[in-house]
């Protein structure tokens, strides 16, 4: 999905188009990680958990070997990539995730 961060020939790079018929095959998701969390922009850390506020929504991450279950409006989802994330955000917030890299 366009502004969706993926990793383009090993690079953090945002998507700006989309045309199914000509992706590169060097695109790879980038799997969430606490590595990757911090680095979202203006995300801010709960103390009384382990959860974070992102662009004014609130989401508790819980650690798994195949990505995070996240709680999200009292939704509970698992996700293994970033663009899931983004996608979330987008939907609860209407806002884009930006990230220092």
């Amino acid at each position: 999905m366009v502004g969706d961060w993926v990793f383009y020939e090993g690079t953090p790079s945002k998507m700006s188009m989309v045309n199914s018929n000509e992706l590169p095959i060097n695109i790879q998701p980038i799997p969430l990680s606490p590595e990757v969390i911090e680095k979202i922009e203006g995300i801010r850390k709960r103390v009384f958990n382990d959860g974070y506020i992102i662009n004014g929504v609130t989401i508790s991450f819980e650690d798994e070997d195949d990505g995070y279950w996240v709680c999200i409006k009292q939704i509970i989802l698992k996700l293994q990539y970033l663009h899931q994330l983004q996608q979330l955000i987008r939907l609860f917030a209407n806002k884009e995730i930006e990230l220092k890299w």
